[in-house]
């Protein structure tokens, strides 16, 4: 038996300015989130309240013409979490005509609701076990986790019509993470684990204008995501490694009278 319900309140304060003139940017502010989580599994009682209290600030500097970038941090202050630091940055640059280089990377936490994620576990007939790590969260510690990505985009043109060619990688790497284990048949197991999970993610697009508004678009995608399971390291269950995808599309004219 699964029941649950949420109530959120958040209160947010922002300020910016610019720094010389309009190239420079900043923004900066505080904000307060409260949320009261009320859950009952099998008649056992998981409730508890959340409240976080962080500011941040955000720098932007635009050049106008070939560069751009984004960096900002964040701290936080979190009554079951306690106080952490999450940065990011982001880069965007034009080296030649109809292209765009972008970069970017940032670090993530946050408490795993656990049941709420994962609720087609209530629809099998496994017991539920939890390895309590001695963490603030049904004995969990939060996941953490760093990201990375670059991407590149190529707009060029064949036989007279316009044609675009993005490339994008992004990279996971968790440093602690609620892995959820399917691999007993009988039981659903979560726990922590550290250097839990790396996921790779590489994507490919072209998109070409055959004829005018006749639009063909492609893509394929490889996904590799490895979990350090109780057993070993495998991959992710239910997460195909290869995908595309296809399409296809018309614009009709539109008449005015």
């Amino acid at each position: 038996m699964f029941a649950a319900d949420k109530f959120t309140l958040v209160s947010s304060l922002l300020f910016n300015s610019i720094i010389g003139d309009t190239r420079s940017k900043f923004t900066t502010g505080i904000n307060f989130t409260y949320d009261t989580y009320d859950e009952f599994v099998n008649s056992i009682n998981f409730s508890r309240n959340e409240n976080s209290f962080g500011g941040f600030f955000e720098y932007a500097y635009d050049n106008l013409d070939n560069f751009s970038l984004t960096a900002g941090v964040r701290i936080d202050t979190h009554n079951l979490l306690g106080t952490f630091v999450t940065p990011r940055f982001h880069a965007r640059y034009t080296p030649w005509n109809k292209a765009a280089l972008r970069a970017s990377f940032g670090r993530g936490k946050r408490s795993a609701t656990i049941f709420t994620e994962n609720q087609s576990l209530f629809a099998t007939s496994r017991a539920i076990s939890i390895t309590d790590n001695g963490g603030p969260i049904y004995g969990l510690d939060p996941e953490i986790a760093w990201n990375y990505g670059v991407s590149f985009l190529q707009g060029f043109t064949v036989f007279d019509r316009k044609a675009e060619l993005s490339m994008d990688f992004y990279r996971t790497d968790f440093q602690n993470q609620v892995v959820v284990d399917w691999e007993d048949p009988n039981q659903i197991r979560f726990y922590n684990a550290q250097n839990a999970t790396t996921a790779n993610s590489l994507q490919v697009d072209l998109s070409y204008a055959i004829l005018e508004r006749l639009d063909f678009r492609t893509t394929y995608k490889y996904y590799d995501v490895q979990t350090d399971y109780a057993i070993g390291r495998l991959a992710k269950a239910l997460t195909p490694e290869h995908r595309f995808f296809a399409n296809l599309s018309y614009q009709t004219l539109l008449y005015k009278e």
